[in-house]
């Protein structure tokens, strides 16, 4: 269990977010033996598998199975030291889902917890825009304050928020708000700055501070990601400001550079009503009807190609995985912001706190000398959909065109709902496949590992095979000799023996002679056989008998004495070796031609098809691309009534835009001719054209385009979050 927590971490770590899934699943699916308590600070308990698996689902965006898996360790004493952590992704989760309810509950949670004072960073900055959206105006200020007192790499955000929550909570101070914004463009970078100044500006602009509003829009950055509303602000105040000729040139330009935008058409019907204000009656008739024109064919062409186009489009987007691009609440503004996949737990952080070299904290919370690699939060605006839609390229043309993603969502509240619930569903089904494909991949590439290590011990075995045969003619030439000089020697004790033999026999005969001779003298001699004869043939008889016995015990131990004749002995040894050799060697000769066979038999198995396993893993991938397949079309079906929707909204525009400028172009007609039909000389109505307003700025600004500002820049609540 160590040894697999501590691989899911490195797999964590280093983005291999996949194959940490895969494991931590199946961790979380071991048998409890697994789990047994052992040292302390070993990775070894359910909890720590479940904070981990928590982890993985936060970092892929698996919202609602990271909800699961976090919340069990957050309200009860099962978390133990993951438990802050744990909250403050909790409160993101539910922040960026739109649930603020959950969020205020996690947030009061924090605020109660016995470490408050590590509540910085993102944690109380989500404090703190909970507070904001919930109307707890005073209590949102005291954390956007704690937010920046944390510093980077949220503290410029904070200050921003604590801006617009300044205003919000009270309208009179529009001076102070946009003071405080000028102060933080001033020392900020980027787009932070920019969007400060933007802000600004669409406040002074609401306050009825025109040329303040003008000065603010012309220094947001023209080549950055808030130009387009920059400009539009700047356009409406110089517009305010009766600046007509700068204000048509910024509204002309507008038009030009941001074609995708459904302001489009607005800002050229205002840069033509600019010009009929300057008096210039033709040129204006010319833009009014080329507006005129153009309006006109693109929405017969939308009619014409729109229920194609748009279930292709639907299609692509799903495709793609750009689904949430349908969640970005009005991306021209700035309006969204996007955060990395690690806001909550840097890699430094989630190691440390896993291996409890500190007490785990909250988000932005690090051991002393561990670096945080967190960049701040990042807006998502005009370029960055752009770029996206870009990059999936296919059915966004005329039929469906691409202002249709950019026109403000037409869907309702539970539409978005049920749309966020199939793109999560989606993503979760993906991730399934990428879980599966894994898994499979990794039976495949064992059975591949195991044919090759199955084809290099056929080769070893063959090799050992080729050396055994040489070694076997060796021994076999060797107990041939062995044999050879057995026999010899066979043929020699034989010899050996024969020559004893005959001598003992030899001693035996010559024994029973003399003992013969003996009986023979005793009886002749008789009675005169004298004592001192009778001593000298007992002793011959002695000595007969003695050499009788001497034969008997050398024919006895003959046998095992030539045995144990050094020559001999070895003989015996020497072959009963060879004997166990001859038999090891046949032993071996089977035992390689049993395990070739049966590395010949897995081979030729693994060779012509697939193991159990593989099969298992395979009916495993397809059940799991079938259930995406499922959820695939049920999402497509919503983001093709979500496109539909949008459709009817944008030919409504166009309708609506093609009417104010047929009104335009009639109404630079009749000054024009008005114009034309006075006499040399003969002062025309004040002013003549210039300064009569056709009314095609009202019907323009029905889009409800005009610069706004207030509204904050938060967290995507898109079920697939637009994280870096």
């Amino acid at each position: 269990m160590d040894a697999e927590l501590r691989a899911a971490l490195f797999e964590l770590t280093n983005d291999r977010y996949i194959a940490a899934l895969s494991r931590l699943e199946w961790l979380q699916q071991a048998p409890a033996t697994l789990s047994a308590a052992g040292a302390p600070g070993a990775l070894r308990g359910r909890e720590d598998v479940s904070f981990l698996l928590a982890e993985t689902y936060y970092r892929l965006g698996m919202d609602e199975a990271f909800r699961k898996a976090a919340e069990p360790l957050v309200w009860t004493s099962a978390g133990g030291k993951y438990a802050p952590l744990l909250r403050s992704q909790l409160l993101l989760e539910a922040y960026r889902r739109g649930d603020f309810t959950a969020a205020k509950r996690v947030a009061d949670a924090m605020a109660s917890s016995p470490t408050p004072a590590r509540d910085a960073g993102l944690g109380a900055l989500l404090t703190g825009l909970t507070a904001y959206q919930t109307g707890r105006y005073p209590e949102a200020r005291t954390a956007f304050a704690k937010a920046q007192e944390g510093g980077v790499p949220y503290a410029a955000y904070a200050q921003y928020m604590d801006a617009v929550t300044q205003l919000r909570a009270d309208t009179t101070q529009t001076a102070a708000a946009v003071q405080a914004l000028q102060t933080l463009a001033s020392g900020a970078t980027g787009e932070v700055a920019d969007q400060a100044r933007l802000t600004a500006a669409q406040i002074a602009y609401e306050a009825g501070d025109y040329a303040q509003a003008a000065t603010l829009a012309a220094a947001v950055s023209a080549t950055g990601g808030l130009a387009s509303q920059a400009l539009l602000t700047r356009g409406w105040a110089l517009y305010k400001s009766n600046e007509i000729e700068p204000a048509g040139e910024a509204f002309a330009e507008f038009a030009r550079r941001f074609p995708e935008l459904p302001e489009r058409d607005e800002a050229r019907l205002m840069s033509a009503q600019a010009l009929l204000q300057l008096g210039r009656a033709e040129e204006a008739g010319r833009v009014f009807r080329a507006v005129a024109d153009s309006l006109l064919a693109e929405s017969g062409a939308q009619q014409g190609r729109a229920a194609a186009a748009i279930g292709d489009a639907a299609r692509a987007l799903v495709a793609a995985r750009a689904a949430g691009l349908l969640f970005i609440a009005d991306p021209a503004t700035g309006k969204t912001i996007a955060l990395e996949e690690r806001a909550g737990a840097s890699d430094s952080v989630l190691a440390a706190a896993v291996n409890e070299s500190i007490a785990a904290g909250v988000l932005g919370a690090a051991p002393a000398g561990v670096p945080m690699a967190l960049g701040g939060p990042e807006l998502v605006t005009y370029d960055d959909v752009r770029t996206r839609v870009d990059a999936i390229g296919g059915p966004f043309g005329s039929g469906l065109p691409r202002r249709a993603l950019f026109t403000q969502a037409a869907s309702s509240g539970a539409m978005r709902t049920e749309l966020a619930a199939r793109s999560q569903a989606f993503y979760e089904a993906d991730l399934q496949v990428g879980v599966a494909r894994h898994r499979l991949q990794q039976q495949l590439d064992a059975q591949a590992r195991q044919l090759e290590l199955l084809r290099v011990l056929e080769r070893e075995l063959a090799d050992g095979t080729a050396l055994l045969g040489p070694l076997t003619a060796q021994v076999t030439t060797a107990r041939d000799s062995l044999a050879r000089l057995a026999a010899a020697l066979d043929e020699a004790g034989a010899r050996v023996r024969q020559l004893f033999q005959a001598q003992i026999n030899e001693t035996r005969t010559i024994a029973a002679e003399n003992s013969a001779a003996i009986d023979s003298v005793r009886r002749s001699l008789g009675a005169s056989l004298t004592a001192e004869d009778n001593e000298v043939l007992g002793i011959e008889a002695a000595t007969a008998a003695t050499y009788t016995e001497l034969a008997r015990q050398i024919e006895a131990g003959f046998t095992g004495a030539l045995s144990r004749h050094p020559v001999f002995a070895l003989r015996d040894s020497v072959r009963a070796r060879s004997d166990r050799l001859g038999t090891l060697l046949g032993e071996t000769e089977r035992a390689l031609a049993t395990a070739r066979t049966l590395v010949t038999q897995d081979i030729a198995r693994l060779q012509a098809g697939e193991g159990e396993q593989v099969t298992r893993a395979r009916a495993t991938l397809a059940a799991a691309e079938a259930r995406r397949a499922a959820v695939e079309g049920q999402l497509v079906t919503l983001v093709e009534r979500e496109l539909n929707a949008r459709a009817g909204v944008l030919l409504a525009s166009l309708r609506r835009d093609a009417e104010a400028a047929e009104f335009g172009a009639a109404s630079a007609a009749f000054f024009q001719a008005t114009d034309a039909g006075r006499t040399a000389g003969t002062p025309g109505p004040p002013g003549g054209s210039a300064g009569v307003s056709t009314g095609a700025q009202d019907v323009a600004g029905t889009t409800g385009a005009r610069p706004s500002a207030g509204a904050p820049a938060t967290p995507s609540s898109s079920s697939t979050p637009p994280r870096k």
